[in-house]
């Protein structure tokens, strides 16, 4: 039975001294990339928060830095948004549940979503995917 304990007449066979270098020499390019990043990250952080603000406000003191929309511009909302949400929503399932005609000539025309959902499973109209096409 082979153990994994040294005796004392075994001589423990050090490793191949060219061969530990390697690792630190990878470790040491790469510590020199995240340390290129940092620098670069510190140098755009530098320049945004220190450097560029004073430029925007040396170059015309009197001036806003952003131009605010004037309240014309934007849209009126309705005073209770609730309401207009919830009528928005009960005429969107009038439409799906009424019947209609659009462009007839074109053969547009608008039924119930239950009712077309019913036709189509009586007339089977949903396609089946077989075995071959999953």
């Amino acid at each position: 039975m082979a153990t994994n304990q040294n005796t004392a007449n075994e001589r423990v066979v050090p490793p191949n001294a060219e061969a530990l270098g390697v690792n630190f020499g990878v470790l040491s390019r790469w510590s020199a990339v995240f340390i290129a990043l940092a620098a670069v990250v510190f140098a755009v952080f530098f320049f945004g928060y220190w450097v560029s603000p004073f430029e925007q406000l040396e170059a015309n003191p009197l001036e806003p830095l952003r131009q605010q929309v004037p309240l014309e511009v934007m849209p009126a909302l309705p005073d209770e948004l609730t309401v207009f949400y919830d009528g928005l929503t009960e005429e969107q399932f009038e439409v799906l549940e009424s019947f209609g005609a659009g462009a007839v000539q074109e053969g547009n025309v608008s039924i119930p979503l239950e009712t077309a959902i019913d036709l189509m499973l009586e007339n089977d109209l949903f396609p089946i995917a077989t075995a071959e096409e999953e």
